[in-house]
């Protein structure tokens, strides 16, 4: 998107206001796009006493974690829409954003392993 976003700018800067109309509509829909994918799922549940399936939270974790620690972005964001998949508690939705929060948004896959390996009890 920042890619996008660039390009478009540089069309703003060079007064190229035939490139912004023919791209500025798609630009948008993927930036909408983008909102509700990162938007939290409509499977949060706040009831404390659901059970989760922690055996696949664990096992989708330390795939994302593996993947951070290579580069492997498609591995991470794969595993990071399993996850959408499944209802989950608020509070796990909300360490779950912040994960997806550090990759969407910064591409920090150093800070998102840190993070996971904090998350999964482990120094």
């Amino acid at each position: 998107m920042s890619g996008a976003a660039s390009v478009l700018e540089n069309a703003g800067l060079k007064n190229d206001m035939e490139f912004i109309a023919a791209n500025a509509d798609s630009f948008i829909i993927s930036l909408e796009t983008l909102i509700q994918d990162l938007s939290p799922s409509d499977t949060v549940n706040d009831d404390n006493t659901m059970q989760e399936d922690t055996g696949y939270l664990a096992e989708q974790l330390q795939i994302i974690r593996s993947a951070c620690e290579e580069y492997d972005d498609a591995t991470v964001y794969t595993a990071l829409d399993r996850l959408k998949e499944k209802p989950w508690r608020k509070e796990t939705t909300v360490e779950l954003e912040k994960i997806r929060n550090m990759l969407y948004l910064h591409s920090d896959f150093e800070g998102a392993a840190t993070f996971l390996k904090i998350y999964q009890g482990e120094k």
